[in-house]
């Protein structure tokens, strides 16, 4: 096995048939270890390797014909990130500070296309609003 692909360094490689359609129903890594009896630690590895695959399958689907695009704003986290470049959120906040409305740096702008022949793509895009410009 090449490195970079899914059953790189596993060795258990069958429990993928297990493991991947509990991940992609949105199982949580402690359901994803009860379902298949991995520990922790390869449940995290499996579940960070097949994530970077679908990723790159991701970046080569292309396109073709007619095309719509939407794009989705989600809240940008950085949770783990060791140097956040936004200050921490507070809980409870009183109701006299205002909240951030509409599309702002706190929101992640995710492109969504599809063309005729049902070939999606996904790309995160940009934070906050998305300009026009090329």
């Amino acid at each position: 096995m090449s490195a970079g692909t899914v059953t790189a360094h596993l060795k258990k490689k069958e429990l993928l048939k297990v493991y991947i359609p509990n991940m992609l129903e949105g199982y949580s890594l402690d359901k994803c270890i009860k379902l298949t009896g991995i520990s922790k630690l390869t449940s995290f590895d499996c579940r960070h390797k097949i994530l970077a695959a679908l990723g790159k399958v991701q970046k080569e689907q292309m396109l073709s014909g007619i095309c719509e695009n939407d794009a989705v704003f989600i809240e940008f986290l950085e949770k783990g990130n060791q140097s956040p470049k936004r200050l921490p959120k507070k809980r409870g906040k009183s109701a006299f500070i205002k909240k951030k409305k509409g599309i702002n740096q706190d929101k992640a702008a995710i492109l969504i296309s599809c063309d005729r022949k049902g070939n999606k793509h996904l790309q995160v895009a940009t934070r906050g609003s998305i300009s026009g410009e090329i």
